[in-house]
């Protein structure tokens, strides 16, 4: 692959994409949650999708709602990586949830990595730093207004807000200080 497709993927997913950490609805040996970096893309043509296949791997897949028929890319665990590291230089506007995915990722030690599980046990503060990343990811994709819905008739996304709750600090504001931390670095 060459600079140009990256940075194609990148606008691609500036635009059209989500980047994030989502819970995977695994539970870990010790019963806590577990969690996943993901980039998804969507859309009506699947030719650009089939294009971010070829480049980074991943799935996709036809859906169908009551708005109408898209199709989806979705990358998860390893393979987001490797995306999120050849599109980073050329982001714009989600670079800030691939800062905060990577640093999810490297939480994963090498022992987990290489066996694709993120289910093992891993310490109280580890678990507290991906609990505020996935918050901070939360928070940094929070939208009031979407930019394209397939429908007008489609409901607007909302969440309830994110607040972080990591070891030794339970200030809601962290959340903003984590993202400041991630932009600094």
């Amino acid at each position: 692959m060459n600079e140009t497709d990256y940075a194609w993927a990148a606008g691609f997913i500036d635009g059209e994409g989500a980047v994030g950490i989502e819970k995977t609805g695994y539970p870990m040996r010790s019963g806590r949650t577990s969690f996943t970096g993901r980039v998804v893309a969507t859309q009506i043509v699947r030719a650009p999708l089939d294009k971010l296949q070829q480049l980074f791997g991943g799935t996709i897949y036809r859906v169908r709602n009551q708005y109408g028929t898209y199709w989806a890319w979705r990358t998860r665990g390893d393979g987001t990586e490797r995306c999120l590291r050849a599109v980073l230089p050329y982001l714009m506007v989600k670079r800030q949830q691939v800062e905060c995915v990577l640093a999810f990722k490297a939480t994963v030690d090498q022992h987990d990595r290489g066996r694709g599980n993120y289910y093992g046990r891993v310490s109280d503060e580890t678990y507290s730093k991906r609990l505020a990343l996935y918050a901070t990811c939360k928070a940094l994709n929070r939208h009031d207004v979407h930019a394209e819905r397939l429908s007008e008739r489609a409901p607007r996304a909302t969440e309830e807000g994110a607040t972080v709750r990591a070891a030794g600090n339970t200030e809601p504001a962290e959340a903003t200080e984590m993202v400041a931390r991630l932009s600094a670095s």
